[in-house]
């Protein structure tokens, strides 16, 4: 019994040793939509709250284009190596089925988190007493 738990704590602790080296550097995030949208107010406090966490700058880089394409084909061309992530929305999953981009959403790409559930919907002017009414 002691050596098994001799061998279960050598075991966490060299695995918390290899776990404590990441983040050794600043970690960029390519951000596929322009600054001032949705997914730029969502991203900055979960930066914002990423970087306390880690001890590392997070820093966001635009790459708006292509309804996400521009940025994920950017993100697509960098080294897999945890430093460089990406986010994205449900468009360029719609996207990539309206134009012909480099990459695979669903194959090239590894879902790691998901922040957000936002709706999206179609509308229109609705009827107010007064205001519009069905002959006019």
């Amino acid at each position: 019994m002691g050596i098994g738990l001799l061998s279960l704590m050598l075991l966490f602790l060299s695995s918390s040793a290899a776990w404590a080296v990441y983040p050794d550097k600043p970690i960029t995030i390519i951000v596929p939509f322009a600054p001032g949208g949705t997914v730029d107010i969502i991203l900055r406090p979960l930066s914002e709250a990423a970087r306390k966490i880690l001890g590392q700058p997070i820093l966001l880089e635009y790459r708006a284009g292509g309804s996400g394409s521009v940025g994920l084909t950017m993100l697509m061309n960098k080294k897999p190596d945890g430093y460089t992530l990406g986010i994205t929305t449900k468009s360029p999953l719609t996207g990539q089925h309206l134009q012909k981009v480099p990459y695979d959403l669903l194959k090239d790409f590894t879902p790691i988190m998901q922040y957000s559930d936002a709706a999206t919907g179609i509308v229109v002017l609705g009827l107010r007493r007064g205001r519009h009414s069905r002959s006019s």
